[in-house]
């Protein structure tokens, strides 16, 4: 079992320079000091395919993705797990990038010129 050790910055850079290592990135995917005024990348994915006649694990991750039915739409953060769902289904949706605004405020998001909102669909 590894125990993983808070270092600074300086510490590491020492460690890594002793084991011939090249130097780390400054940006980090964890670093959250950008917070909210960078704009994150967000994916919308449509069912545009019914799943009957597909495999379970297919209709399961539709299921996963907040899909299930043709003509919904989830918005869903641009992570490599979530793009390996859609690529597993890539047959059954649509995709699109959206760019957010803000991170408390998914509310206002930004595709091709459009703003949409979340609101619930009229039954």
């Amino acid at each position: 079992m590894a125990v993983q050790v808070k270092r600074s910055g300086t510490e590491e850079a020492a460690i890594r320079r002793d084991l011939g290592l090249p130097p780390q990135p400054k940006s980090s995917a964890n670093d959250s000091s950008t917070g909210a005024a960078a704009a994150k990348s967000r994916l919308r994915v449509t069912q545009v395919r019914e799943a009957i006649g597909s495999k379970p694990k297919h209709r399961g991750t539709l299921r996963a993705l907040g899909l299930g039915r043709i003509g919904r739409t989830s918005v869903l953060p641009d992570r490599p797990e979530i793009r390996g769902m859609i690529a597993r289904v890539n047959s059954l949706v649509e995709v699109h990038s959206v760019k957010v605004h803000s991170v408390e405020d998914h509310s206002a998001t930004e595709d091709a010129g459009e703003v949409q909102s979340h609101e619930p669909r009229a039954k």
